[in-house]
């Protein structure tokens, strides 16, 4: 019993024993209602789903307006797994998986502390609307997926590769080039890190996403295409989805995501119910979240430039995008900006646990966020209400929430305080100088 005892304060002393945590119960969660429904297609199932069972039987797609490599992942689950809810989902929860720790990995390149990257993926996990589209068969995961990886190998200066995988977001779904004014936008305003490798692995982009789409629309078609008439057919079939033709009650413009909420169930019956809805401690805390960091960024912390950077690509273009052209677009749209704001919650989350007042809104902030997560995801009661309290419990517990605040010994706000042995690591990672603000934007040279 002795040796059980300190195996488990050894697990959850260990620096990933949340990551872990996290990981594991999320794969739970999602392979626990993966057939439900078991007779039915969720959302934009029905689309994809079929158009996968098109392209097996006849080699042609019913959506051109869409690139081919989702199409062809959905196609391989169905191959693999069966024509089943098993084949159908068991690919965007892995791809979903994936992405969480993605996001824990770009936390740590960004040099944010263990605890941070672990507060916002567990942030992103039990967000509704990240679980939702990470457990159903649509185009959206799949290109989060490429596009993660690619701030991943940006923020390693692999500018080459990550290009590339740029090419690969955008094959999945057209919206993967956002991802390339997130990255753009980052290089340009934070130091121009190697300029000339920079500007010369932009080609990347087109090189990997025409070559693609000749390679995998072949594959669809069994025969050779020509990628650039398959890209204006494309380009044309989705200029018509616009607010002027469609009115099918899904659709929002983007500046309503965030201040209007939307209930849109996704599949609903007396056994499971899917809903479309963000978290609402996620939508309304976005405002004050990146006004507090903005704040900070112009008293010098540079650590959450590549979130404002982020939200920036993939919300607030879609504004201009929408002026402009009238495109159609939908709340969960919003899903690829939901690490962004998982991130930027996190660094603020970290400032208020240094404060008594701070550390209450804190516990009432991850306890709303689990509570609005088990009342909106479709999961049985009896397995997400213990699964999320043992996360926030081991949040809390590694956060100190419950212990008193340290006294920090200086005033002037732009020195950091002095914190407890305890705490520090809450801030500062441990590879780092605790003394002064992490420039954490210029990356070093390899």
């Amino acid at each position: 019993m002795e040796k059980i005892k300190q195996a488990f304060l050894k697990f959850i002393k260990w620096q990933y024993c949340g990551l872990f945590l996290i990981i594991l119960f999320s794969l739970v969660m999602h392979l626990s209602v993966i057939t439900q429904p078991s007779d039915g297609y969720i959302f934009d199932e029905t689309y994809y789903i079929q158009d996968a069972q098109n392209i097996i039987d006849s080699h042609t797609t019913d959506r051109p307006e869409h690139p081919p490599l989702s199409k062809l992942i959905i196609v391989g689950g169905i191959q693999l797994f069966g024509d089943n809810p098993i084949g159908w989902r068991l690919p965007p929860i892995l791809f979903g998986i994936a992405n969480l720790f993605l996001l824990f990995l770009i936390c740590r390149q960004l040099k944010l502390s263990v605890l941070v990257s672990t507060l916002a993926t567990f942030l992103l996990a039990l967000e509704n609307l990240n679980f939702l589209i990470s457990s159903i068969d649509m185009l959206d995961v799949y290109s989060l997926f490429f596009m993660l990886l690619a701030f991943l190998l940006y923020l390693k200066d692999k500018f080459f590769l990550a290009c590339g995988l740029l090419g690969l977001s955008m094959l999945c779904k057209m919206t993967g080039a956002l991802g390339c004014v997130v990255i753009g936008l980052h290089w340009l305003f934070a130091g121009h890190r190697k300029p000339l490798r920079f500007l010369l692995s932009i080609y990347m982009v087109p090189i990997v996403f025409f070559a693609g789409l000749f390679a995998f629309d072949s594959i669809i078609y069994m025969k050779l295409v020509n990628p650039f008439t398959n890209f204006m057919e494309m380009m044309s079939s989705a200029s018509e989805l616009t607010f002027e033709n469609y009115s099918g009650g899904w659709e929002a413009y983007p500046w309503l995501w965030i201040f209007v909420p939307q209930d849109p169930t996704f599949y609903g019956t007396d056994v499971i119910r899917w809903q479309g809805l963000i978290s609402p401690t996620l939508m309304f805390t976005i405002i004050p979240v990146y006004a507090y960091l903005i704040y900070r960024f112009i008293k010098g912390e540079r650590q959450s430039f590549f979130s404002m950077m982020w939200f920036c690509g993939t919300y607030l273009m879609w504004i201009p995008i929408v002026l402009i052209t009238d495109r159609l677009t939908y709340y969960f749209y919003f899903y690829s900006t939901i690490g962004a704001v998982a991130m930027a919650m996190a660094m603020v989350m970290i400032k208020l646990n240094n404060h008594r007042i701070g550390k209450i809104v804190l516990l009432l902030w991850l306890s709303g966020h689990v509570a609005s997560f088990i009342v909106l995801s479709p999961l049985q009661l009896w397995l997400s209400i213990p699964l999320c309290l043992i996360l926030l419990a081991y949040i809390i517990w590694s956060m100190g929430i419950l212990q008193k605040p340290i006294p920090a010994i200086v005033v002037d706000d732009d020195i950091p305080p002095e914190l407890s042995p305890g705490l520090q690591d809450e801030i500062y990672p441990q590879d780092s100088d605790n003394t002064e603000v992490l420039q954490v934007d210029k990356q070093p040279e390899q």
